[in-house]
């Protein structure tokens, strides 16, 4: 599975990340208080990569920047309750179209 990385304040608040791996349901690893530039480096290196300039693998170099980052996994219950038949998505979209469609 591909990590996200949450950088910048949202790195103080676990529940951010559970958040953050629930909606996406991929694990979540953090940059600590270092802030958000360093997610913003990770991203150009990881464009540069795509678009043939080569430079490590976006997961090397999170290794790298982040050492000993442990990935928050996505809770089944939480993915359930978000994405799952009778969670928050289908019922914000039936709630929209209600008033809205």
């Amino acid at each position: 599975d591909i990590r996200l990385a949450v950088t910048g304040a949202e790195t103080e608040s676990p529940k951010s990340w559970r958040t953050v791996a629930t909606m996406w349901r991929r694990p979540v690893v953090t940059s600590g208080r270092v802030g958000a530039a360093r997610g913003s480096a990770g991203a150009g290196v990881s464009a540069l990569r795509k678009d043939g300039g080569g430079g490590p693998e976006l997961d090397e170099l999170r290794a790298r920047l982040l050492p000993g980052a442990q990935p928050v996994l996505p809770n089944s219950a939480d993915v359930e309750s978000y994405h799952g038949e009778k969670g928050y998505l289908k019922r914000f979209v039936a709630e929209y179209e209600r008033r809205f469609g």
